[in-house]
C-alpha cells in the first residue's frame, strides 16, 4: 500500500511540476522567435552570405557522398563474382574507401561555419579528399574490382 501511495505520489508532483500554461508557452515561443530574428539581424551581409555558401556547399557535398555510398555497395555486391584473391583485395579497398567517405560525411556533419580563411581551407581539403575516392571508385570499377 505504501508503495502505491509513493507511486501516486511521484506521478501527481511530476504532472503539477511538468504543468506550464498555454499563455507560458505562448511567451516562450515568442521569447525565442524574438531571439532568432535578433540573431539573423546581428550577422553581416557576409556572413550571411557565408552561410547560405556553406549550405550550399554542405546539401552538394551530401548528394556526393550518397552518390560515393552508392557507387560502394554496387561494387561490393559485384566483388562475390571473382576470384578469392581479387574478391579480397577489392574488398579491402572498398571498406577503405567506404571508411573515407564515412569522416568526410562526419566532418561535414559537424563542421562549424566561423571564420571564412578556415572555410577556404576546409573546402579544399574536403574537393582534395572526395577527388581522391571517386578516382579510385572510378579505378575499382573500371578494372572490374580488381
Amino acid at each position: 500500500m505504501f508503495l502505491f501511495g509513493l507511486i501516486n505520489f511521484t506521478i501527481i508532483a511530476l504532472l503539477v511540476s511538468s504543468c506550464t500554461s498555454s499563455s507560458d508557452k505562448e511567451e516562450n515561443t515568442k521569447v525565442t522567435t524574438e531571439n532568432v530574428e535578433y540573431e539573423q539581424k546581428a550577422l553581416s551581409p557576409e556572413q550571411i552570405s557565408y552561410n547560405n555558401e556553406y549550405e550550399t556547399f554542405k546539401r552538394k557535398a551530401d548528394s556526393i557522398i550518397a552518390k560515393n555510398e552508392k557507387t560502394i555497395a554496387k561494387l561490393k555486391a559485384g566483388v562475390n563474382d571473382k576470384e578469392k584473391e581479387d574478391r579480397e583485395r577489392a574488398n579491402h579497398w572498398l571498406r577503405v574507401l567506404e571508411q573515407k567517405n564515412k569522416v568526410i560525411k562526419k566532418q561535414i556533419s559537424n563542421y562549424v561555419a566561423n571564420d571564412y580563411a578556415n572555410w577556404e581551407l576546409y573546402k579544399a581539403k574536403y574537393s582534395k579528399d572526395v577527388e581522391n575516392i571517386q578516382k579510385a571508385l572510378e579505378r575499382l570499377t573500371k578494372n572490374g574490382t580488381k
